[in-house]
């Protein structure tokens, strides 16, 4: 062998073999690999499939009101006589609901307030309606007839029925806070029912 050249090492061959050794062995193991990866990612998703599948189907429902009844209001916070029928409720997190009120002739709520607020739509009749205000200040006693809304801010003082000589019926909607709609007061006298007495 001449001099000036060197001998080619032995232990290339074997150092190639290892090589490629480790990148097959490492080509075997990807798909246990990929399984290993993918199985949290399928645990979850079977999981949430699982809750899915779980929860209540939630869709809107048309019923008409004809459905339920009538009933006496009963006269803890009512005077004269008064009928209720349920209109609607909506499910948590909502929390408005509405019922038809329907009054004979001369009769009405007591002071209440709602914490949430309350809205009237008048549907047949003539009634009447008072509110303090803010203030504190007594207003004058309204007449109010159907097709008429009276929107009433939340903790004002108020009450409404008929009018003397007619009935009325309207859909009161309100908003329940804490699981209450309303806070009772005193009856009306009939002397704040016919408006006599003085506004402030």
């Amino acid at each position: 062998m001449p001099p000036n050249r060197l001998p080619v090492p032995q232990a290339q061959p074997v150092f190639l073999f290892l090589i490629h050794q480790k990148e097959i062995d490492t080509m075997r193991l990807l798909p246990q690999l990929a399984r290993r990866a993918a199985a949290p990612l399928l645990i979850a998703l079977l999981a949430s499939q699982t809750a899915w599948a779980a929860e209540p189907v939630i869709d809107q429902s048309v019923v008409s009101v004809t459905q339920s009844a009538w009933s006496a209001a009963g006269n803890e916070h009512f005077t004269g006589e008064v009928a209720l029928r349920n209109a609607f409720s909506q499910s948590q997190p909502a929390r408005v609901y509405g019922a038809y009120v329907r009054f004979s002739p001369a009769a009405r709520t007591s002071w209440h307030r709602h914490p949430m607020g309350q809205t009237l739509i008048v549907t047949e009749g003539i009634g009447l309606t008072q509110s303090v205000d803010s203030n504190g200040r007594l207003g004058p006693v309204i007449e109010i007839k159907a097709g008429d809304v009276i929107t009433c801010p939340p903790g004002i003082v108020h009450w409404h029925g008929a009018s003397k000589h007619s009935s009325m019926t309207h859909l009161a909607i309100s908003e329940r806070e804490a699981g209450k709609a309303v806070q009772w007061g005193k009856p009306v006298t009939d002397e704040e029912y016919e408006g006599r007495k003085n506004t402030k």
